[in-house]
């Protein structure tokens, strides 16, 4: 409680508060300041400033042009030099057997995503506040400002930790992705893929697209209009399936040489036998996407 004095001035008298202890509430002041910091940028960068597609990112924000202006870095590759130019001999040779314009793509990423870290915030602030709040409720008594600080510290602070760690470590951002979200955006990548590629520009449009996105763990086969007959949905999935494995080992380059070899037993059992033309570039596609 604290401490009222009484002074006399003339005919009435009046309380004066002292001033109460602040040396507690001090403590606090930094990681406040450090918090409300981040959620700054956090509200600078919110996910409604994306564009709608899958390639262009454009804001005028600070937050958010600070963020691409940093992500300048080189391309990362996932496949070795060794690996890839035995993988561009290993296409050579199934497209002479399947008769058919084979692409490999592995990506990194088909989308940023934005609103994961956004949904780790809420998920943390959330938690957090329901197991602070009994607190306060069944002990009023510790209800004093220096409690109250505290308490908004742990909630925000739990929020920005799990935010943080989407961005940090992809296994935790995945555990917030739907499969549905994650389906779309891969399929949408790799539609996108085919066509800035020109993967249809064949005369006997018999290109196929075989891309591996790494974040999202997918597998997508893209089988242009002339080969749409003879790779049906269950040797597609016949396909993803012997590629299952290595890359749940994250062997990439033997999952692109199990995929091949699936892909090219079942196109080469209603090859029609005319004379190949290979017509697309036979070098693997690497990209970290988005």
């Amino acid at each position: 409680m604290p401490d009222f004095t009484s002074q006399a001035r003339g005919p009435t008298h009046c309380m004066r508060e002292e001033p109460a202890d602040k040396s507690h509430v001090g403590e606090f002041q930094a990681p406040l300041l450090t918090a409300s910091c981040i959620l700054i940028i956090f509200i600078q960068s919110e996910p409604g400033d994306q564009v709608e597609g899958n390639r262009e990112f454009t804001t005028e924000k600070p937050g958010i042009i600070l963020s691409m202006t940093l992500k300048q870095p080189t391309m990362k590759l996932f496949l070795t030099d060794t690996e890839r130019h035995d993988l561009e001999q290993l296409i050579k040779k199934s497209e002479q057997e399947a008769g058919a314009q084979i692409v490999l793509a592995v990506i990194g990423r088909c989308d940023n995503y934005a609103e994961i870290p956004w949904k780790a915030f809420s998920a943390g602030t959330v938690l957090s506040g329901l197991v602070v709040l009994p607190v306060f409720l069944l002990y009023p008594v510790w209800t004093t400002g220096s409690a109250i600080l505290l308490s908004l510290a742990v909630v925000f602070g739990t929020g920005i930790i799990l935010a943080l760690a989407t961005i940090l470590w992809p296994w935790c951002a995945r555990l917030l992705l739907s499969s549905h979200r994650r389906e779309t955006e891969t399929l949408q990548y790799a539609e996108s893929l085919f066509l800035n590629h020109e993967h249809f520009a064949t005369g006997k449009r018999n290109g196929v697209l075989l891309m591996v996105s790494l974040f999202e763990r997918q597998v997508v086969i893209l089988p242009d209009t002339g080969l749409r007959g003879r790779l049906d949905k269950s040797r597609i999935e016949q396909v993803i399936s012997a590629m299952k494995s290595p890359l749940r080992h994250r062997n990439v380059r033997e999952a692109l040489e199990a995929g091949l070899a699936v892909l090219v037993t079942a196109l080469s059992e209603k090859e029609t036998g005319l004379p190949f033309v290979n017509e697309i570039s036979d070098h693997i596609i690497e990209e970290e996407g988005l």
